[in-house]
């Protein structure tokens, strides 16, 4: 592996085309120019192409002439942050990795990016416009800033986890085929996407009524992460939701609520699920890192009702909240995209 941090660009480019580095395998490129721009890579800079498994390039310029005669047949790990590249560019370095399933683009803002690949599997997305176009093996799709403007998916039939989803004021739609969310709150929705097993959502006002649309929009949802600070939703639920229940058939085996404290309002969403969901299996509610308040676990078992769960065999847990800084996910290089729940602290 070959990792070149903040070196004059001459030193780079020269790094680059040693003939030591010919059957490079895993290359990292961590370069920036606050004053004189991005370093600019030539394809002379790829003599290695043939060989590399694995490029995490964050601060250099890549031109759509240098791009479109590059080709990499074994890549299968690409990371790309504050790269000057065009979204044709892009395109092409996506279609010239055949055998490409890990890909991150992380770090500024990314317009109008088209991704069809028939290898990739899992995809982490900063703040942008994307479509995902034709990503047949695409297992997980996690949004790693909460402020994103928009993502398509027309075709990803294999879609499993999807994370990163937020209520904020600047956020925008996402559309999984026929399904259209906006700000957590479907705005289209005639058919649930029933591949999605795994979902994480980050809520500036924690809501049971928001929560439980989402559950109907992907009516297989297994694992359930939600984060949130705002608890001004009082969550009642018992009297208003009963027709609702009756008709809900929840799937869900775990749930995880980030930031617990133990207010009313959480409480009364957290019932919800002790109280409805069947097939649960573990509930854990991970409090504050730096939150000096302890709560009574004894009384949480009452004020949760634990002892009238619907599902006999659930586990519950009060824990300490990782101390991880990221937002909900734990995705901050490509190979963090392997993780087969990126939600979990690790």
């Amino acid at each position: 592996m070959s990792q070149l941090v903040q070196c004059p660009e001459t030193v780079l480019l020269a790094l680059l085309q040693s003939p030591a580095l010919h059957n490079l395998q895993e290359l990292e490129i961590h370069v920036f120019y606050p004053v004189r721009g991005r370093a600019l890579l030539p394809a002379s800079a790829f003599p290695f192409s043939a060989t590399l498994r694995l490029a995490n390039i964050i601060g250099c310029h890549l031109p759509d002439s240098v791009v479109e005669t590059l080709h990499f047949p074994q890549l299968k790990q690409l990371g790309i942050g504050y790269v000057n590249i065009s979204a044709g560019a892009l395109h092409s370095l996506i279609a010239g990795s055949p055998v490409l399933e890990y890909l991150l683009l992380n770090g500024g803002y990314f317009k109008d990016i088209r991704i069809s690949s028939p290898s990739i599997k899992s995809i982490g997305l900063s703040s942008g416009e994307f479509i995902i176009e034709d990503a047949p093996s695409l297992v997980r799709l996690i949004l790693l800033d909460p402020d994103f403007r928009r993502l398509d998916v027309i075709s990803a039939p294999k879609l499993e986890t999807l994370g990163g989803l937020s209520d904020r004021a600047h956020s925008s739609n996402l559309v999984l085929g026929t399904l259209a969310i906006q700000k957590l709150r479907a705005v289209n929705f005639t058919t649930g996407v029933c591949s999605v097993k795994m979902l994480a959502i980050n809520m500036d006002d924690l809501s049971l009524h928001i929560v439980i649309n989402l559950m109907r929009c992907f009516p297989c949802l297994e694992k359930l992460y939600v984060k949130s600070r705002i608890t001004m939703n009082r969550n009642y639920w018992r009297r208003k939701l009963q027709s609702l229940i009756r008709s809900l058939d929840i799937h869900l085996k775990t749930v995880v609520l980030k930031h617990y404290r133990g207010t009313r309002s959480q409480v009364n969403f957290a019932s919800f699920f002790v109280l409805n969901a069947k097939l649960l299996e573990v509930m854990r509610f991970e409090g504050e890192v730096y939150n000096d308040d302890q709560i009574s676990i004894t009384m949480q078992h009452r004020l949760l009702q634990l002892e009238k769960r619907a599902s006999a065999g659930a586990r519950f847990s009060f824990t300490a909240g990782c101390r991880c800084v990221h937002n909900l996910t734990h995705i901050e290089h490509v190979r963090d995209l392997s993780i087969t729940n990126p939600f979990e602290c690790f």
